[in-house]
């Protein structure tokens, strides 16, 4: 093992609270597009100035619905990377106490992971306006 993989791992053994943020990186190895990628980001292809904007989404909800049928319902159908993985293990090994992340694809969950705070929220909790 490294210096560095030592350190990591030294640091994690001794730690009584961690808590992991994750964002799009730890999915896109679950082959989950992220958004801003420059050449396969899905802003290359949708303006989020017009997917998420309420007011051009009651001009024209299609927008969003066409997207949120394309990708997001598509992202719950994925499987866990090793990361979503590796993190509910140690959640299982009472190391891990939270996972803040920023995705909205369930891959935490469905590795197995209890504590997931969503930031932008879930697909499985939408409230029709």
């Amino acid at each position: 093992m490294n210096a560095q993989i030592e350190k990591i791992h030294s640091l994690i053994d001794e730690a009584e609270n961690i808590v992991a943020l994750t964002g799009a990186g730890v999915s896109t190895l679950s082959g989950i597009p992220d958004f801003r990628s420059d050449k396969t980001g899905l802003w290359v292809k949708y303006d989020p100035n017009l997917v998420f904007s309420l007011s051009h989404f009651y001009q024209d909800p299609s927008t969003f619905y066409n997207f949120a049928f394309e990708h997001i319902y598509k992202f719950i159908s994925g499987e866990p990377s090793i990361v979503h993985q590796g993190l509910s293990a140690m959640e299982q090994a009472g190391k891990l106490r939270w996972v803040i992340t920023q995705n909205i694809d369930l891959l935490h969950q469905k590795a197995g992971s209890k504590r997931v705070l969503e930031l932008h929220g879930s697909p499985l909790n939408n409230y029709c306006i």
